[in-house]
């Protein structure tokens, strides 16, 4: 929503239909701003998500534990108590799908199977699988990976690609193959 708020008109290729299931989530100090700054606080709220003001960590053995609170930083870059949420993912998630095709992303539903690469190593864009099983190669200019640590390209030197495909050719989408 950020790149949407810069001129820039992200495509988000996503594999998974919404609502999906996921873990709870307990966000950090800092989600906890960014969702302010993109104006989501009210709506943590009316959705009644807990508020977390820190959390208690606990030792390897179970033996020892301390507590860490939630802090994120000011506009001079200092340290402060802050709160932030725990969410039921498969809600946020899909509010923040929603929230950000309402501000102009292009939501595409489909797979990125492999990285195209240039000569010289860069990511020029995808092959995406798209839900009939037919394939194509979409280049762009910047692609962005959010597929997270459990992908198969996180574990390799091959750049990750799977969830979201940002492209901008004088600031809005551009497909080519």
């Amino acid at each position: 929503m950020f790149l949407i708020r810069e001129g820039i008109k992200p495509i988000i290729l996503e594999q998974e239909a919404f609502p999906r299931f996921h873990i709870g989530e307990s966000n950090t100090g800092e989600s906890g701003q960014v969702l302010r700054r993109l104006g989501f606080e009210d709506e943590m709220v009316k959705r009644e998500y807990p508020v977390k003001h820190g959390v208690r960590v606990f030792g390897t053995s179970g033996a020892t534990s301390w507590y860490v609170r939630v802090s994120s930083r000011g506009k001079e870059w200092k340290l402060s108590d802050s709160t932030t949420w725990q969410v039921r993912r498969s809600d946020f998630d899909t509010m923040m799908l929603k929230e950000a095709e309402a501000r102009g992303a292009t939501v595409m539903p489909g797979t990125a199977t492999k990285p195209l690469l240039a000569d010289d190593g860069a990511v020029r864009g995808v092959t995406v699988r798209w839900p009939d099983g037919k394939s194509e190669d979409i280049e762009t200019q910047v692609v962005i990976d959010c597929s997270g640590s459990r992908q198969p390209f996180s574990r390799t030197n091959v750049p990750p690609v799977r969830n979201i495909l940002v492209t901008m050719t004088n600031r809005s989408p551009s497909f080519r193959k």
